[in-house]
């Protein structure tokens, strides 16, 4: 974590330096300054990482509860159907004996 915060107090004094334009007008880095982009693009690279990982997982989570609801809900109505179809059965057989 120290070495992530020396990249980026590196990178910000860079930030404060003027660009040398060389002559076919694209903008030149030094060596020391393409290690700091590197190493803060290694450093983004993570980050989005894993908030795309956090992502996916949050996704997954949501889709495991709505299935779960949708499982549930099918159980229950289907119980509803089968105590109804049991009470049917129990009434007419009570009236067909009485």
């Amino acid at each position: 974590m120290q070495g992530q915060a020396n990249c980026l107090a590196f990178l910000f004094s860079l930030a404060h330096r003027t660009l040398s334009i060389g002559p076919d007008m694209t903008e030149t880095y030094s060596k020391s300054r393409q290690r700091a982009e590197i190493a803060f693009g290694n450093v983004q690279s993570q980050f989005f990482a894993k908030n795309k990982a956090a992502e996916e997982l949050e996704s997954d989570v949501q889709s495991q509860q709505a299935k779960t609801l949708r499982l549930r809900e099918a159980r229950l109505s289907r119980e509803r159907n089968d105590r109804a179809t049991t009470t049917a059965a129990l009434v007419a057989k009570r009236t067909r004996a009485g």
